[in-house]
């Protein structure tokens, strides 16, 4: 036993892993099904600790478990989000929001000293666009726009008066 893992699709975390200076010493994968990611997760975790393959890094200062790589990531996010609104509050450009939030999402992730592998690439990503940040899940124009909007005032109808209730 080499390597155990879970992934979404087996095929395309094998090609992942076909430049592990291990993949060489692989002659078969074995695929086991699970209802869901928490029992897949679980099996997966006995199966390491019952058999601890020497390519595994569950344990080491390597691996974030899921539910930990979860919370980060929305941490992350969040930090993003809010210093990115800020900015924005403060007067900041849009383009210059985004900027400071994605800076605080890279900023956040490293200090968490997990996953520094994604915040090394989205700190390179980040430094390539020259401090731009350009991701789908923060389309910041419409976004901020609403959330500084001033609200709008609760429609109210007329309240009927005791004469109009027959009173």
């Amino acid at each position: 036993m080499l390597y155990i893992g879970s992934a979404y699709d087996p095929k395309e975390r094998a090609k992942a892993h076909k430049h592990a200076d291990w993949w060489p010493l692989v002659v078969r994968r074995d695929d086991e099904w699970y209802v869901s990611r928490d029992d897949a997760y679980r099996a997966e975790r006995l199966a390491i600790e019952a058999e601890q393959p020497p390519h595994n890094v569950v344990g080491t200062p390597k691996h974030t478990d899921p539910a930990v790589r979860g919370r980060i990531l929305r941490e992350a996010a969040s930090a993003r989000w809010t210093v990115a609104l800020a900015a924005f509050r403060a007067g900041a450009s849009v383009d210059a929001a985004r900027r400071a939030g994605g800076w605080a999402e890279v900023e956040y992730l490293e200090a968490s000293g997990r996953m520094q592998g994604y915040a090394a690439k989205l700190r390179r990503e980040m430094e390539e666009r020259g401090g731009t940040y350009n991701s789908e899940n923060m389309r910041l124009d419409d976004t901020l726009l609403t959330l500084t909007a001033a609200p709008r005032p609760f429609p109210t109808a007329p309240v009927p008066t005791p004469e109009a209730l027959g009173g």
